[in-house]
């Protein structure tokens, strides 16, 4: 992956980077940028068991949403439960654990840990349910309507059905970090008197909102847009140049074949005439 060409990469926040998703080639390029203490949290680096010993991995493994991440958190016996209950891959860690170690806060954010909060809903933080990424949450929401927050809930992916039902109801600064609320978000900006209300803070960590953030690049957050996985593309000189060299290899590998060469020597081909 590489950084869109308007990206100005100077501005660009180190520390947030190494929390982007889409940004792990781009730091293999620019080792200078790495600290590893954030890198822990990028759920594209891949965590190995070795880096239990790096000091740096505490507590932000925690919040690693890699496959297989569970396993590796589960080695570490000092924990940090208000990380772990964020994170949707520790959901058997945290079923197995004692209810007194849980954060309830942020596990009403965990959009795995549905089935717990609604057999402790005395328990649930509202706020944290409304932002939860997850059909799960919204339904259980839908359950407790007065509960809602909008200004949270506009920010949910999984809650556009229900914005779009109720627009009056929508709050445009939650609605900026909401990657499925684009036209909506477009409609307001075309609006002129709704603009002040957005926040560009979090239009700037939106990744559908890459092209609103180029025609108004004087109004970017530059730490937030670090974190943005949509500021990076495709390399596609470099796929190409990679295809082309497994293509070749492959080529090479059939045409080389033992019974090729012999069929070749035994209608008069030399060796020296063979390709290298």
């Amino acid at each position: 992956m590489e950084l869109l060409p308007w990206i100005d990469a100077s501005k660009l926040n180190a520390a947030c980077l190494n929390e982007n998703e889409n940004a792990v080639d781009y730091l293999i390029e620019h080792f200078e940028l790495i600290t590893m203490k954030h890198l822990f949290r990028n759920k594209s680096f891949k965590v190995l068991p070795f880096h239990l010993n790096n000091a740096d991995i505490f507590p932000n493994v925690f919040l690693n949403t890699q496959p297989g991440i569970e396993d590796i958190i589960k080695q570490i016996p000092q924990r940090c439960w208000s990380y772990i209950c964020k994170n949707p891959r520790c959901i058997d860690l945290i079923q197995e654990t004692n209810p007194i170690y849980y954060d309830w806060k942020s596990l009403s954010k965990n959009p795995k840990a549905i089935p717990i909060l609604i057999k402790n809903i005395n328990h649930i933080d509202w706020k944290q349910l409304c932002m939860n990424p997850c059909k799960e949450a919204i339904d259980l929401l839908m359950q407790y309507p007065e509960k809602i927050d909008w200004l949270t809930f506009s920010s949910n992916p999984y809650a556009i059905d229900i914005l779009r039902q109720n627009r009056y109801k929508i709050d445009y600064w939650g609605l900026c970090w909401n990657p499925y609320a684009i036209d909506l978000i477009e409609a307001s900006i075309n609006k002129k008197y709704i603009v002040p209300i957005l926040s560009w803070i979090g239009l700037s960590q939106n990744r559908n909102a890459i092209h609103i953030l180029e025609k108004n690049q004087d109004k970017i957050d530059w730490m937030q847009i670090s974190l943005n996985p949509g500021i990076f593309q495709p390399n596609y000189k470099r796929l190409t140049v990679e295809r082309m060299n497994v293509l070749r290899e492959e080529l090479m590998q059939k045409t080389l074949h033992p019974s090729k060469i012999q069929y070749w020597l035994d209608n008069g081909m030399s060796i020296e005439d063979l390709p290298e």
